[in-house]
């Protein structure tokens, strides 16, 4: 258990990446009721940004990741029947592979990433770590594969469940190689809820988390941006 924060830390904001100013919320989120300032549990967001990319993409959605960080709070709050914080969401990915020159695709799609990130950075309590990406293969079609993005979070779940800074993680992705953290933040009494998609994920994953929150069109479409 933890202090709350003050409401005004908390709220999220939603943004147009595609050039929409940001809208933020004139009143306290659904997951906290009014006048609660009792002592609630602390939540981490773990987004592993490739991973919910492919989800989207597969469900021809586009994310909206102010939504989606208010909508998990919400989940979780209902499911303990408490209030809950938001200690800070993460997300994780890679800038697009740069040739040396770089082609002008390739120019365009850093330009377009780099807008989504800063996008990503002036949302509330939201912190992105980059990873890199190596491309493989002799000739085209080559394959792109990134590097780093999962070290970076297992090593961030187990530092803040280490430090006692959360008492749940919620974590988007479907990456065996995240069941070792997984395992570290439970047992310093941190519970553990996977967000994935089924079709997606690892069966050892999905049996260690303390509770799973499917990422299917349902729920997609509540964190949806508008066309």
């Amino acid at each position: 258990m933890h202090p709350d924060a003050p409401l005004d830390s908390v709220p999220l904001a939603c943004q147009d990446i595609s050039g929409g100013g940001w809208l933020l919320s004139q009143s306290p989120p659904s997951y906290l009721e009014k006048g609660m300032f009792e002592v609630s549990e602390r939540v981490a967001i773990f987004i592993d940004g490739g991973y919910t990319a492919k989800v989207a993409k597969k469900n021809e959605i586009r994310i909206d990741y102010g939504k989606l960080a208010e909508v998990t709070l919400t989940r979780i709050a209902s499911s303990i029947h408490g209030p809950v914080n938001l200690l800070r969401t993460y997300f994780y990915d890679c800038l697009p592979y740069q040739g040396s020159p770089p082609t002008q695709d390739e120019r365009d799609r850093m330009s377009k990433k780099r807008r989504f990130i800063d996008g990503l950075q002036g949302l509330p309590d939201c912190t992105v770590r980059l990873g890199s990406i190596k491309r493989q293969g002799q000739n085209s079609p080559y394959t792109y594969v990134q590097k780093g993005v999962d070290l970076m979070i297992g090593l961030e779940i187990v530092s803040l469940s280490v430090k006692n800074q959360i008492s749940y993680a919620c974590l988007f992705s479907g990456d065996a190689d995240l069941l070792p953290a997984i395992q570290t933040a439970q047992s310093e009494g941190v519970k553990v809820w996977l967000a994935h998609d089924p079709a997606s994920s690892a069966n050892e994953l999905r049996l260690k988390a303390d509770n799973r929150l499917v990422l299917d069109q349902g729920f997609l479409m509540g964190v949806s941006r508008s066309p």
